[in-house]
């Protein structure tokens, strides 16, 4: 990748779209690099040959992007007064492929402003250049509509011709009035390849251009062109994203989707396809549009019969390439999508719950949405198989329900105000119930690498610390250096009330009833992020040599800060891998839940860990040298069932 972080382009904030919930279940997450790698990686051939076009007998237009449609837009803190672009690249081999046509007009999405949730800035400048250092051949302005994300268009007068092997940038850029402007609209979606993510500020006309790419961050800038020609490309397909089940069992049927993307100028109707699982034959199979695909249209193939014999810790591969279109040979060299899937014995697995975590403020106009979702989450699942953390900031102003523990999750994973992730794997813009329907079940229909289980109980009279008796499970055993640790939160609810701002009252949206409500409006909080101990997890709170179904034991102490009501507090205890970031399980305790501080119990636990092991087989007969199978293990006053 290209991208090279400046010292001016820092300390991003942005401002999200309110989209539709299954554009939304397609977006990535932002966070930690190896995150993204592990568990939404898409790989792309990066060579190919180019096939050129067949010539077609008339002449057509086509709003040619890379991008998929607006999640959000984004700003730079310090980029008031400045003159921001977002640009694409036609590279070289792209050229060839579309050489003879004619750029005769530049696309674009507006911006926004997080004060005002419109966009202030309506004269906007297209141009092309044929590098990112070179002069405009064409600049051209126009205005823009003054409604955030809004597609809008410049015509260009005198048309660019499109000529084999050369590169071609096509942007626009536009200046920002105050830091409240967020003019880089942003797709969040996942690519593999970098050409429609560049992004530069100037202080001056005067001035150089710093670009950047902000692929990995914000997925491609929602700009574009319109090509006009006699020879456009038909019969053409990438796939966008390949995706499925991050575990399955052995010769059990398994999902894996991918999304088709038209990448030609006429409708796509049909596809057929390949897909391979490791050392796998290659399966083949065909897809009917629901309905014809135009160009930069997607829709999703779901395989529903996915199968591989052999367990193992290490991850499978697989692959799914686009083989035909409209039942001719397929010319897009980007028809190729993988991930990787891991595959645990028949029967093996645990229950794999959710933890939706929401950056969110008060002062922003969209973050009702997010609050929707969260509500609808809790009302429904009330048995600690859902954890809700909303996790505040003070990106937009002073928000008074900030906790400084959880800084380092911002920084990593929160990419706007309302945006989130789901057991840190994937990412959530809040599209409401639909959405989060969408995600418990995916979540649910998986089987868990582990399981974590916590009783907790106040760890003192006064309701200062909370004390955690964890215990967690592996359906593998691991040497010493696997990634497994534990990592503890609490939440409050029934916090305020604070003024919330909201953009949907009087919209005439159905937002769980925030269209009813005026802006600002007074607002009770719930799932409040208070602590968070640790980031990054505690050393040694999962043993060093994991033995398989053994049970771990870990006790815990957690102080609380910052809370108004103890009776309010809530606990959540995360599996994390350390390698990739996500959470591989997680337990919900609510505050009902959580033990009266017993000195007498809390005394009687902490001793079992000194206890000596005993273990009896299913007949209540003690064993003295246990070997393989089924046994009760007994430790002070715990008693569990293991399989050694």
């Amino acid at each position: 990748m290209k991208k090279t972080l400046l010292t001016l382009l820092s300390a991003a904030v942005a401002l999200t779209a309110a989209a539709a919930p299954m554009a939304l279940r397609k977006s990535i997450h932002i966070g930690p690099a190896a995150a993204r790698a592990a568990s939404e990686a898409v790989m792309l051939p990066t060579e190919a040959p180019v096939a050129l076009p067949p010539m077609q007998a008339a002449s057509k237009t086509m709003n040619f992007t890379m991008a998929g449609e607006p999640q959000g837009a984004f700003r730079f803190a310090n980029t008031a007064g400045y003159q921001c672009a977002m640009a694409f690249e036609i590279t070289p081999e792209m050229a060839t492929i579309y050489a003879g046509n004619q750029i005769t007009g530049i696309t674009y999405y507006t911006g926004g402003n997080q004060q005002s949730g419109t966009n202030q800035r309506t004269l906007y400048t297209g141009f092309i250049a044929n590098d990112f250092d070179a002069e405009p051949i064409v600049k051209k302005g126009g205005l823009a509509s003054t409604t955030i994300f809004k597609e809008c268009n410049i015509n260009i007068s005198t048309p660019v011709t499109i000529e084999a092997g050369k590169r071609y940038v096509v942007g626009v850029y536009v200046a920002t009035k105050d830091t409240y402007d967020c003019p880089f609209t942003y797709d969040g979606l996942a690519h593999s390849n970098d050409e429609g993510g560049w992004v530069a500020v100037r202080q001056a006309a005067t001035d150089a251009w710093m670009w950047q790419n902000v692929t990995d961050e914000y997925g491609f800038l929602c700009v574009g062109c319109v090509i006009t020609g006699d020879n456009l490309p038909e019969n053409m397909a990438k796939v966008g994203q390949a995706y499925g089940s991050k575990v399955a069992n052995a010769n059990t049927p398994f999902e894996i989707e991918f999304e088709v993307i038209n990448s030609g100028a006429n409708e796509l109707t049909s596809i057929d396809y390949t897909y391979t699982i490791g050392d796998s034959a290659p399966v083949e199979g065909h897809f009917d549009a629901a309905k014809p695909l135009a160009y930069n249209t997607s829709d999703y193939v779901t395989i529903t019969d996915a199968k591989y014999p052999t367990p193992g810790k290490e991850a499978v591969p697989y692959t799914v390439t686009i083989t035909k279109v409209n039942g001719v040979d397929n010319r897009d060299a980007a028809n190729t999508g993988s991930n990787e899937v891991i595959i645990i014995p028949e029967g093996k697995g645990y229950q794999r719950n959710m933890v939706v975590e929401e950056g969110t403020s008060i002062n922003c106009g969209y973050c009702p949405r997010g609050i929707w979702s969260l509500e609808y989450l809790r009302e429904k699942y009330t048995d600690g198989s859902v954890a809700c953390v909303a996790v505040h900031g003070n990106g937009l102003g002073p928000d008074p329900m900030t906790a400084p523990s959880w800084a380092q999750f911002d920084a990593e994973y929160i990419s706007g105000y309302p945006s989130g992730v789901i057991n840190r794997m994937y990412g959530t813009s809040f599209g409401g119930p639909d959405e989060m329907e969408y995600w418990y079940d995916f979540f649910h229909s998986m089987p868990a690498l582990a399981t974590v289980q916590a009783d907790v109980m106040w760890a003192n009279e006064e309701r200062t610390a909370l004390f955690f008796n964890t215990t967690t499970a592996f359906v593998f055993g691991y040497e010493a250096g696997h990634p497994f640790t534990l990592s503890y939160a609490a939440t409050e609810d029934k916090v305020g009330p604070y003024d919330q701002v909201n953009y949907y009252s009087g919209s005439g949206q159905n937002v769980g009833g925030w269209q009813n409500k005026p802006s600002p409006a007074s607002t009770i909080y719930n799932d409040v992020a208070r602590n968070l101990d640790t980031f990054g997890g505690i050393e040694g709170s999962v043993p060093a040599v994991i033995t398989a179904d053994k049970e771990n034991t870990f006790y815990h102490t957690m102080a609380l800060t910052d809370i108004v009501n103890p009776s309010n507090v809530n606990a959540v205890v995360y599996l994390l891998d350390k390698v990739t970031g996500a959470v591989e399980n997680v337990i919900f305790i609510p505050a009902d839940k959580i033990k009266a501080y017993d000195p007498a119990g809390l005394t009687q636990i902490v001793s079992d860990n000194d206890a000596p092991v005993e273990y009896f087989n299913l007949q209540g007969i003690r064993v003295a040298e246990p070997t393989h199978g089924l046994y009760i293990r007994r430790q002070g006053t715990q008693v569990t069932k293991v399989i050694l």
